[in-house]
């Protein structure tokens, strides 16, 4: 899931095959020592958040936003 100011990822592993769960814990630790990602991907990623953003510009979205500039005393 991505929110506006972190990204949450969720990896489901059964814990009954204690294998598996190694390995998963395995993967999040690579992934979280060291994020690989290519240009492409970068590229790909920024039309989505870009997306996103013009998808949270509505009325609904500027309201939010000057709500949060509100209680924030921006």
């Amino acid at each position: 899931m991505t929110f506006a100011d972190d990204t949450l990822y969720e990896l489901l592993v059964p814990v009954d095959k204690s294998e598996l769960l190694s390995k998963a814990i395995s993967v999040l630790a690579e992934f979280s020592s060291e994020i690989r990602v290519s240009k492409d991907d970068l590229a790909k990623e920024r039309q989505v958040v870009l997306e996103e953003y013009r998808g949270s510009t509505n009325a609904t979205g500027r309201l939010q936003d000057a709500h949060w500039m509100l209680m924030m005393e921006v």
